[in-house]
């Protein structure tokens, strides 16, 4: 995947994608409900491809790594710290955050193992990953798959959750839970999706991981 290319199509598409979460509001809200279901206790957050702040600021993270600068921009008027960088290339010391969120954009990413080491790299001894993702092979990652919408989904690469699950082992972290959540398409849902453990059913898995 080109990342000059995706990052174009997110700075014209910025407030297309922002208002997404507003339009798909059950989606939104049962993708919160599941994160925050397996959230651990942390100081020092970061969301990794923080977007506009739609999970970071409601998740109480205060500081955001995001390469587009029309999609920051929104982020930063909502009151999120977000500095202009690639997962590949975090601007942080090591040892800088206890917790890291990545939802849904490690798809984007140009080198996913190279992303996961550095995330491994800024977090502190026995630090927290979360990564929400839709899987390649759940109803709503096959939609997208097939037709490319929204646009964002042009340059993405999906993923299996067994795919995480190994990068997440070959990148020094140990998996500790799974969930899962949206059982039916965003825009059929009419109340909030539950939040189960496990993979294989849901198009929004959530794994938390630790680093070992």
């Amino acid at each position: 995947m080109n990342m000059t290319s995706a990052i174009k199509i997110f700075d014209q598409n910025a407030q297309r994608y922002d208002s997404w979460y507003i339009k798909h509001w059950y989606a939104y809200q049962s993708e919160l409900i599941a994160i925050r279901s397996i959230l651990p206790r942390f100081r020092y957050g970061i969301e990794i491809g923080s977007g506009t702040g739609r999970f970071a600021i409601p998740l109480g993270i205060h500081v955001g790594v995001e390469p587009s600068q029309k999609m920051s921009n929104i982020a930063k008027q909502k009151g999120l710290n977000t500095i202009n960088a690639t997962a590949e290339q975090l601007p942080f010391a090591n040892e800088s955050f206890d917790f890291a969120l990545i939802v849904v954009s490690i798809c984007f990413f140009d080198n996913s193992f190279l992303a996961l080491k550095e995330a491994h790299r800024i977090l502190t001894h026995k630090g927290y990953l979360i990564i929400g993702i839709i899987p390649s092979n759940s109803i709503i990652g096959n939609f997208y798959l097939k037709n490319k919408i929204p646009p964002f989904y042009t340059h993405a690469k999906f993923f299996t959750t067994e795919d995480i699950l190994k990068l997440l082992a070959n990148s020094g972290f140990v998996t500790r839970t799974l969930v899962q959540t949206l059982f039916d398409f965003p825009w059929m849902l009419t109340k909030v999706d539950p939040t189960v453990k496990g993979y294989g059913v849901g198009s929004f898995v959530v794994i938390l991981a630790q680093k070992i």
